[in-house]
């Protein structure tokens, strides 16, 4: 699928789906506690990440595909870049800080997911930082027909390549050295459950994987 596709669809997207808030508080504390330095939130979607952020005091560029998404991000950062995850406009060694949050699986394969990791490497400072998150393949398509039973939106059509926990280190692997993973249940608000099944992402319907170049 070409870049102009993928930019039709999720703009497309954008007209009915809003991301200006995390479905899971405390999954955004522990993804912004990784955060630091000059930060590129990339698929920033509405804000929901830059915003935090910025209240904090951190440089934050905010970056996506979406024309759409990225207008109203405007009020929250002017400080922003309409770029597609395979080719990005910055320098080497710009950034002490990648969010990529709920975006790898809209990259159309897994050679594109590569692709996009090794622009993260050209990007990232020698100590820098990959923060991302990803739906977890083997639990996804299961809760996927669950909410649609429940009379839940249909999936995400931008969604074309979920990968499992092995899938996702290898991939990873390749490029980082992983020093963080960690899972999250769902929606289920009992925070000892949650903690609990953190340590076990191959269960969980997120996984969160913080990582710094080789």
């Amino acid at each position: 699928m070409t870049v102009d596709a993928r930019k039709k669809l999720i703009e497309s997207e954008a007209q009915t789906r809003e991301y200006n808030a995390s479905k899971y508080s405390d999954w955004v504390e522990d993804i912004l506690s990784y955060a630091a330095g000059d930060i590129l939130d990339l698929g920033s979607g509405d804000g929901a990440f830059s915003l935090p952020l910025i209240k904090k005091g951190l440089n934050v560029i905010s970056a996506d595909l979406s024309h759409k998404r990225l207008k109203s991000t405007k009020s929250i950062n002017r400080r922003l870049a309409e770029c597609d995850a395979l080719i990005l406009p910055f320098k080497d060694n710009s950034f002490d800080t990648i969010l990529f949050v709920e975006v790898l699986e809209h990259l159309p394969n897994k050679q594109a997911q590569e692709v996009a990791l090794k622009e993260f490497i050209r990007i990232l400072k020698p100590n820098g930082r990959l923060v991302l998150t990803t739906p977890n393949k083997a639990v996804y398509k299961y809760a996927v027909q669950l909410w649609s039973w429940f009379g839940g939106k249909s999936p995400d059509p931008t969604h074309y390549t979920e990968l499992s926990l092995t899938e996702l280190m290898e991939i990873c692997g390749k490029y980082f050295n992983i020093t963080h993973v960690r899972g999250k249940l769902g929606f289920i608000p009992i925070r000892a459950l949650q903690r609990y099944f953190s340590k076990h992402p191959g269960v969980c319907y997120d996984i969160l994987v913080v990582a710094e170049p080789k």
